[in-house]
């Protein structure tokens, strides 16, 4: 019992020294640091909660399709045709032969003078009675040396190298070339090309002076 008491007052002693006052004071330090902290908590609870700024939502970006530009201006160039432009070949008509049964008229195909030009090819057509004169196909530039209408009023519809088709009273008829050594054959064969759809050409020999005047200058 006394030894507790000497030790009361011994801690009575310290805390009345210098060092009480110090511990006194750290201890009192102390306190109020953990009511500063508490306090901050208990502020922190109360206040509201600031609304953080909310990150905005992905929109969804449309991307347009690249126009390529160019591709147009290559077109409207391509359509300049710099280089020339391919034109399809002319496809050369074909004239058929036609099958027409043989003229009664009496007359002679004594010659033919055939181009490239249908329309400008000539006959030489002899009249029973030892006439002859030149005759074009219908449509020719008459004169007064070609002659349209054929004796026996027929005319004229093509011009072979082997022969000739004449209309008569609308019917085709044909009226062949005299070959080599007819005895109704009277004047040589003229001949300045064949046709372009008979193969058969006559042979050629040079027409007589009486020919060559009777001829038909072309311009």
């Amino acid at each position: 019992m006394m030894a507790a008491t000497i030790a009361d007052d011994g801690l009575i002693r310290f805390l009345s020294g210098a060092w009480g006052v110090w511990l006194r004071r750290l201890v009192l330090f102390a306190l109020l640091l953990v009511l500063a902290l508490q306090l901050a908590q208990l502020t922190w609870r109360l206040l509201p909660a600031a609304d953080l700024p909310r990150a905005p939502a992905a929109q969804a970006v449309q991307v347009e399709p690249m126009v390529n530009e160019d591709d147009g201006q290559l077109d409207k160039i391509a359509a300049y045709h710099l280089f020339g432009k391919a034109l399809p070949k002319p496809v050369a008509t074909v004239t058929e032969p036609v099958e027409a049964p043989q003229t009664q008229l009496k007359l002679k195909l004594l010659g033919v003078i055939a181009g490239d030009n249908p329309e400008r090819a000539l006959a030489i057509i002899a009249e029973p009675n030892g006439n002859q004169d030149f005759y074009g196909v219908e449509g020719y530039a008459v004169n007064d040396t070609v002659k349209l209408e054929v004796p026996g009023g027929a005319t004229i519809r093509q011009i072979f190298a082997d022969r000739v088709i004449l209309v008569r009273n609308g019917r085709e008829e044909s009226l062949p070339l005299v070959k080599e050594g007819d005895p109704g054959r009277t004047t040589p064969i003229l001949s300045s090309g064949r046709s372009a759809t008979s193969p058969q050409r006559p042979a050629y020999q040079p027409p007589t002076p009486r020919q060559r005047a009777a001829l038909p200058r072309r311009r």
